[in-house]
């Protein structure tokens, strides 16, 4: 029969593996999208698993309740605090680790982190890279330099079953971090001012690229045509103008479909262009409503492209 000190370690274990987006009984990671990667459940699980590391460094002994307040003014890294930080053997997201951090700041009556200053730092390093995929999403990518300090993508799926890329930082790139807690304090500090997103330029080249498919094809298929022919570290077309182009000619209508979800549906307008709907099922076996815009469309939207782009920069 395990002692109750026991049974608090073994809870602690199960704490820690939700608080790091981990099933603790497959040890693997779960969807994104899952309610255990939730943010508000992220911390809660860190501070209870601080809660019980604190009863358990007591003997299992709960101490007196400190009532002190959050302290003002700049993020201070204390001893204490700085003993709290400690490298795990999971691979855990940016999002964790800068849980973790505040997790540790908030035990000891300190003033939390930003959220997401842990990802930014390593940006600001080169550890992380922003760029811009061939739809016009800003994504993140782990440069060669961060693959040395430990950084790593793994290939994870929504819980629709859509496929994406997750930065994960593994013992080595939490204990890179924690050694430089006082520089992400610092950068914590620092007000961040908002780079202007540069202009969508349609070039020749992108125009003499727009040639319609002899198949009917959705709007993030034209978007990712046309940003293709995009010179890299220019401005590209955001994803969704296309359609808040067509749908501000009358051609789409935001229509409310069954189970309260909106999408963006031909009118009789966009039928007389062609555009019709398919259900289609995603890799989760979840049915969706896809738009789909044959040669005739393509052509009508493509001839458009200026227009589309004023949209796109205005």
């Amino acid at each position: 029969m395990p002692t109750e000190l026991e049974t608090m370690k073994h809870a602690k274990e199960y704490i820690d593996k939700l608080a790091n987006g981990i099933d603790p009984f497959t040890d693997k990671p779960v969807p994104d999208g899952d309610i255990i990667n939730n943010v508000k459940l992220s911390r809660c699980f860190f501070y209870i698993s601080g809660i019980l590391e604190k009863i358990i460094e007591n003997g299992g002994e709960v101490s007196p309740v400190y009532s002190g307040t959050i302290a003002d003014g700049n993020c201070i890294i204390t001893d204490e605090v700085r003993s709290e930080l400690v490298a795990i053997d999971d691979n855990i997201t940016t999002k964790a680790v800068n849980d973790m951090i505040n997790v540790a700041l908030i035990k000891h009556n300190c003033r939390q982190i930003k959220s997401g200053i842990v990802s930014k730092w390593l940006t600001e390093l080169d550890l992380i890279q922003r760029y811009n995929d061939i739809d016009g999403k800003r994504r993140r990518r782990v440069t060669s330099v961060g693959e040395e300090e430990g950084l790593i993508e793994e290939r994870r799926f929504t819980a629709k079953g859509f496929p994406y890329n997750c930065i994960l930082l593994s013992k080595k790139a939490q204990q890179f971090v924690i050694d430089n807690i006082d520089a992400i304090v610092s950068e914590n500090s620092t007000k961040s001012e908002k780079k202007p997103r540069k202009p969508f330029v349609v070039t020749d080249e992108i125009r003499n690229n727009l040639v319609p498919t002899s198949e009917a094809v959705s709007v993030s298929v034209m978007t990712a045509t046309v940003n293709k022919s995009v010179c890299e570290g220019e401005g590209m077309l955001k994803v969704g103008m296309i359609a808040q182009w067509l749908e501000k000619q009358g051609i789409l209508e935001n229509t409310e479909l069954p189970g309260g979800r909106k999408r963006r549906l031909p009118t009789d307008e966009g039928l007389q262009l062609g555009i019709f709907t398919e259900q289609r099922t995603s890799m989760s076996g979840d049915e969706y409503t896809a738009v789909l815009y044959p040669p005739a469309a393509q052509e009508y939207i493509y001839s458009h492209i200026d227009e589309i782009a004023d949209l796109n920069n205005g």
